[in-house]
């Protein structure tokens, strides 16, 4: 049950007031008024089944079609997931470093951490997947190319990597070898 900016499970109920047992086991007195003044979203009222929604990148050298497929066979493949919703994976964009989709499935919510255990199982079996499909899940990279030394450097720069030395002249400076 959410009641404001707190989510977690109703845990007693008085004349004026109700105990709200939060995720991190914190208990949170909220005032009976607040029921009527505040919206309050009760995630179970008419079942256990939630959605949980989390979103994969993959390589862009890797086949999207593939990608979806092999995601959904993974989310489909762990015990907790339910198949009377079925899961879904939608392509969602192609940002800088990645395919993205995201991932849609149902769980039963049957106690409070349950939620975060059957996403961490969803998760590993996704990588896991990915992993035997030869699908990689990308990170930022970025190119830096440089167009001009600056002036006080036009003699040329060392650049010392390891044991190997290497001069680097802006691109309009000649050099010995290539005059």
């Amino acid at each position: 049950m959410s009641v404001g900016k707190s989510q977690g499970i109703i845990s007693r109920i008085g004349l004026r007031s109700l105990v709200l047992t939060t995720w991190d086991n914190q208990d949170v007195i909220i005032p009976n008024a607040q029921l009527i003044t505040q919206p309050v979203t009760n995630w179970t009222l008419s079942n256990n089944l939630i959605r949980t929604v989390l979103f994969v990148g993959v390589r862009y050298q890797d086949d999207p079609h593939l990608a979806k497929k092999v995601i959904l066979e993974a989310v489909a493949m762990v015990p907790e997931v339910s198949l009377e919703k079925k899961p879904q994976v939608f392509l969602t964009e192609f940002a800088d470093s990645s395919v993205n989709f995201r991932v849609h499935f149902f769980s039963d919510l049957t106690d409070q951490h349950a939620r975060f255990t059957v996403k961490s199982k969803v998760m590993f079996a996704i990588w896991d997947a990915l992993k035997e499909a030869d699908i990689g899940i990308p990170f930022p990279q970025r190119d830096i190319y440089i167009k001009e030394m600056p002036a006080e450097n036009n003699q040329g720069a060392e650049m010392v990597a390891g044991e190997a030395k290497q001069t680097i002249r802006p691109a309009n400076q000649a050099t010995s070898d290539n005059r």
